[in-house]
């Protein structure tokens, strides 16, 4: 049979449930946009101005080195555009690369060869990349704002926020930079 799509060749109860799905997905981004930054603002509200954003790319796939990267963004300055790493084309990804480098305060990338993945975990790697990270910044941070994963052992405030790059501008600079340099890499 021919499969026909669009609106007039649906029925009524197809109609709905578009509906129902179109209200929810708005629903979502307002949600979405309300919580953006919040965790910049609260900080900022509290006196903290030099908020580093950290995040990886390549925990996922066996193939190549985990690129960590960190950094920090000036306050109250906004990207167009700016999100989680993973809901960009190439194309917007490399765009924002270049803003982020043109305008942070301060970043630092790293890379872990598969090697060392290999010769030690993949979780404790990624825990110290980060630190380092965050520690080789050229301005130290007064806090950091982790994509997931806590970091021990350092003497910087931190926050590890589930989503991280779904919910805060800092980690999502950090997440496109990890990601472009994983992809020029590779």
């Amino acid at each position: 049979p021919k499969r026909v799509y669009g609106r007039k060749n649906q029925t009524p109860s197809t109609r709905m449930a578009t509906a129902a799905i179109l209200r929810e997905s708005l629903q979502k981004a307002k949600l979405y946009m309300e919580k953006w930054d919040q965790y910049e603002e609260e900080l900022i509200d509290d006196g903290i101005n030099l908020i580093a954003g950290v995040d990886e790319a390549g925990r996922g796939p066996i193939a190549g080195p985990v690129v960590i990267a960190s950094c920090i963004l000036p306050v109250n300055y906004r990207i167009p555009g700016l999100n989680d790493s993973k809901q960009l084309s190439k194309k917007k990804r490399e765009e924002l690369y270049k803003e982020i480098v043109k305008h942070a305060v301060s970043y630092k990338i790293i890379f872990v060869s598969a090697k060392e993945v290999d010769e030690s975990n993949i979780y404790s790697v990624t825990q110290e990349a980060m630190k380092e990270a965050l520690l080789s910044l050229d301005i130290k941070p007064e806090y950091a704002l982790i994509d997931f994963m806590p970091i021990k052992d350092i003497d910087i405030p931190t926050k590890s926020i589930t989503h991280g790059d779904a919910l805060s501008a800092s980690i999502a600079a950090a997440s496109i930079l990890a990601k472009v340099s994983r992809d020029e890499y590779m």
